[in-house]
């Protein structure tokens, strides 16, 4: 997707640095190290240092693309028009169950942005139909949410349940004051799409997706 101001990409198998930086030569592409934490940090052009350990970055820096690498775990790209100001999170049930979505928003609300002046896009990840989980862990991450009459989960009866970590992020940012209508989802499964990496389909076989979100510049 372009834009006046931005530019997201949300990859599948074929999406690795190489073929983006030949397929995006207007971007230089900024990654950090990935540890399913809540970490968020700032990328620049001037930053040439080793990838900052963290599982969101931020900037507002044109023509700088900030990376994300997924194989099953949510990317989110946001952009605030307020600010000028982009960001690209990792998220995957353990980013989920820590909010690394809403705290990492929180940067933006606390420099000046209001939620109101955000567009947030959810890529491809694995969906319900695929992510079973032990009810102990359901029960974790449900936490994170207030009761409402969304089916965040399907109980198999098992000691088990089928979670949407994509309605509970949803249900996360509207406790923000971020509506609906603000954010773009994705029903794309990576576990049963074979077009994209997938760790719970091929365990340490699977490689990792890069999507991105850059500003651009105003050549």
């Amino acid at each position: 997707m372009i834009s006046q101001d931005f530019e997201i990409f949300f990859g599948d198998q074929d999406s690795n640095l190489e073929v983006l930086e030949d397929q995006f030569p207007q971007y230089r592409f900024r990654r950090i190290k990935q540890v399913h934490g809540d970490q968020l940090v700032q990328s620049t052009l001037l930053d040439i240092s080793s990838p900052q350990e963290a599982d969101a970055h931020w900037t507002q820096d044109s023509d700088l693309a900030l990376l994300i690498a997924t194989a099953d775990c949510i990317p989110v790209l946001i952009f605030c028009s307020q600010i000028h100001k982009i960001m690209a999170i990792h998220a995957g049930w353990r980013g989920v169950e820590n909010q690394i979505v809403t705290k990492s928003i929180g940067n933006f609300l606390k420099s000046g942005s209001i939620s109101e002046n955000l567009q947030i896009f959810i890529g491809p990840h694995i969906q319900a139909q695929s992510f079973e989980i032990e009810n102990n862990l359901r029960d974790q991450i449900l936490s994170t949410v207030p009761k409402s009459n969304v089916d965040f989960f399907t109980d198999l009866q098992n000691g088990k349940s089928l979670v949407n970590l994509q309605e509970v992020v949803v249900a996360q940012l509207a406790h923000l004051g971020v509506s609906r209508i603000q954010i773009q989802t994705s029903a794309i499964d990576t576990v049963t799409n074979k077009k994209y990496h997938s760790y719970r389909r091929d365990k340490e076989k699977s490689g990792r997706q890069l999507s991105f979100i850059a500003l651009k510049s105003s050549r």
